[in-house]
């Protein structure tokens, strides 16, 4: 008698896996089945209102009061109002004609839909054999961010798709495919947009006109469903100081400084010093900036695509004016990428164990006493900056590998 379908890959899957790599598929399937499935699924999904509200005001012509909380928000009032762009409300506006348990419960289908497609996407396309496939399948599922995401009701899971998807089909020069996938994850999260400046320096002028293009009709759709006074003001509201820069889970750099350097809701930093907190911001990240472009320009023939544009994504992280946890399940693209190449050493291991396993506890246990001022008032900043340490140690690590016997050099 034949074994069903499921069996019989499921066999295939676990041949040759020594029992510590069976133990560790275990303990990953028990916490997506625990962490992705069951808490998920019984989560307020808090993130999700603001993107399904606005939907909600889209589909009924209230599209002029999208950005209704964004504009009242005052600093230290509770930071959660639906910031992004207006085609975001569009990708959610079938949500938006389904009661609000119904219309979550299709989001969080959606977003488990999304994950697996992205991880079969990629192993499909970079793992070389069944052992490879297993790792990564495995870096996926003990991945902290990624449940995070899910548990909040954010849509980190779609961009995993979309990038993995963006890569895979420029590699093959489907151009206009992946651009469009691209430009889906850049309305998603502003921030992506930088990946504008990787094609260009890599000076694949095509994709970025496709790029260009494909977002310029998503800003037509959007002049057409929201009145420009409102769009008009969004755009000033988002050019400027918005009051959540010091917010205790941002992690990028300007998160760093603005909670050392001034005096804020969230933390009370060395002094108050906002006009040096964001020339610091600014000039630091022009530096890694500015750096990130010269090492794209030295080994963008010689070094993979796949390895520059890891080295983007984290490049992405840091310079963003926000940096939250769930945006740190795009590390998994990097982490993954690393297994996939043969090259995930005890370096690596370490940096994913950070993200993976010590930011629920620093988060929670560590932190959780008043968001670490029980241990040191006057430092409290510095000791919620710890992640954000730990991504500009990633990066380092990325460039050194990189810049490694062309581009071999991880490790």
């Amino acid at each position: 008698m034949m074994k069903p379908y499921w069996r019989k890959t499921i066999s295939q899957y676990m041949s040759g896996a020594s029992i510590e790599e069976r133990l560790l598929v275990y303990l990953a399937v028990a916490t997506y089945l625990s962490s992705g499935l069951y808490i998920a699924l019984f989560t307020a999904g808090i993130d999700f209102d603001l993107v399904y509200q606005a939907a909600v005001r889209l589909v009924h012509g209230q599209a002029d009061q999208i950005y209704f909380e964004f504009f009242a928000f005052q600093p230290g009032q509770n930071p959660l109002f639906y910031m992004y762009p207006p085609a975001v409300a569009m990708f959610y506006s079938p949500l938006g004609l389904l009661p609000r348990w119904l219309a979550f419960g299709v989001y969080q289908l959606l977003s488990h839909a999304f994950l697996w497609g992205a991880v079969l996407l990629f192993c499909r396309t970079w793992c070389v054999d069944v052992r490879d496939r297993r790792l990564s399948v495995c870096l996926f599922l003990l991945f902290y961010p990624l449940y995070y995401c899910l548990q909040m009701g954010q849509s980190e899971t779609l961009l995993l798709w979309c990038l993995i998807a963006s890569l895979k089909w420029f590699k093959e020069e489907r151009f206009v495919i992946s651009s469009f996938v691209l430009v889906i994850a850049m309305e998603l999260k502003i921030f992506l947009l930088l990946f504008l400046l990787y094609f260009i320096l890599i000076k694949r002028w095509r994709y970025v006109l496709w790029c260009l293009a494909w977002l310029g009709l998503w800003s037509l759709l959007s002049w057409v469903l929201v009145p420009p006074d409102v769009l008009h003001a969004y755009v000033v509201k988002l050019g400027s100081s918005i009051g959540i820069e010091a917010f205790v889970d941002n992690q990028s750099l300007t998160g760093f400084f603005m909670r050392s350097l001034t005096f804020n809701p969230y933390t009370h930093g060395f002094g108050d010093w906002p006009e040096a907190a964001r020339l610091l911001t600014t000039a630091v990240t022009l530096v890694i900036m500015g750096y990130y472009a010269v090492i794209i320009r030295r080994v963008c023939r010689r070094a993979p695509l796949e390895e520059t544009f890891a080295l983007t994504l984290i490049t992405v992280l840091l310079a963003a004016p926000y940096t939250d946890t769930h945006h740190l399940t795009l590390l998994l693209i990097p982490f993954v990428l690393l297994v996939a190449s043969g090259r995930f050493t005890e370096s690596a291991s370490l940096f994913y164990a950070f993200f993976a396993c010590f930011i629920p506890l620093w988060g929670f246990k560590f932190l959780s006493i008043e968001r670490g001022l029980f241990f040191a008032q006057h430092f409290s900043h510095v000791i919620l900056s710890v992640p954000c340490f730990v991504l500009i140690g990633f990066w380092m690590y990325w460039i050194h590998g990189i810049l490694g016997e062309g581009g071999k050099g991880f490790g």
